[in-house]
């Protein structure tokens, strides 16, 4: 990956996983993924050891997982992805084996017991070439000015899952409030979104428009472009959780 790319996508990425108190608008925050969409994640694994967790308890991210953010200025658009996402999820009951929707009908029991999912910086990557070659935008955020050497990724921490009503055949509304941690500093964020289980895997959908001051990172507008008043930029994400792998 271009190392000019880094900074400047670790500030917007970071900022736009910023908190929801401060959405821009009515509907700012929900379930739809727009398309097309990126790439998913080159590289998907577990956030944290799960030699410990018992059989039937564990989640990790499994493939076709991916996050990525859109935003504009008055100089261009611009979409970012994550190559590298990282996720583990343990349940608070062991699920029965051939329980027809045993992961759903846990869930929706008893909830999730944690969940962690990690953006390393090094994994991003842009969409557009001439953002990830543009010589510009190595000035755009050095890895000081977010204590990315100190704080490599962007992190969520669910607090406690809760999930809803039947919105559409097999897609259930969730609420999933937890703890954002970007560059030294962690937020609660009401984290909402949308699950679809099959096959004893479970898919989460959703996104954000935020506005870019929670973090209180400064913008080079030289180097980006004005957003505004009121800047902001859109985060989705489209994750998928299951059992580990077979070894």
């Amino acid at each position: 990956m271009n190392r000019s790319l880094v900074p400047s996508a670790v500030l917007i990425l970071l900022l736009s996983l910023s908190v929801p108190s401060l959405f821009a608008g009515p509907g700012a925050s929900g379930a739809a993924v727009p398309t097309p969409a990126p790439p998913a994640a080159k590289e998907v694994g577990p956030a944290f050891p799960m030699a410990h967790v018992p059989a039937g308890e564990a989640l990790v991210l499994r493939k076709g997982s991916r996050l990525w953010v859109r935003g504009s200025t008055d100089k261009r658009s611009f979409e970012l992805w994550a190559g590298t996402l990282l996720g583990s999820a343990i349940l608070n009951a062991p699920l029965g084996a051939g329980v027809p929707d045993a992961l759903l009908a846990e869930v929706r029991r008893q909830g999730v017991q944690a969940m962690t999912l990690r953006v390393p910086i090094v994994g991003l990557q842009a969409s557009d070439p001439e953002v990830e070659t543009g010589s510009d935008y190595a000035l755009a955020g050095p890895y000081k000015t977010l204590q990315a050497k100190d704080n490599p990724s962007v992190e969520f921490r669910l607090g406690k899952a809760k999930l809803g009503k039947e919105v559409r055949p097999g897609v259930y509304s969730l609420q999933a409030p937890g703890e954002l941690s970007i560059a030294g500093a962690s937020l609660d964020i009401p984290l909402k979104g949308e699950a679809v289980f099959s096959g004893g895997q479970v898919r989460v959908t959703g996104h954000y428009e935020v506005r870019l001051s929670a973090f209180k990172v400064k913008i080079l507008e030289d180097v980006w472009g004005s957003m505004g008043p009121k800047p902001s930029v859109e985060v989705y994400f489209d994750v998928t959780f299951g059992p580990p792998p077979a070894p």
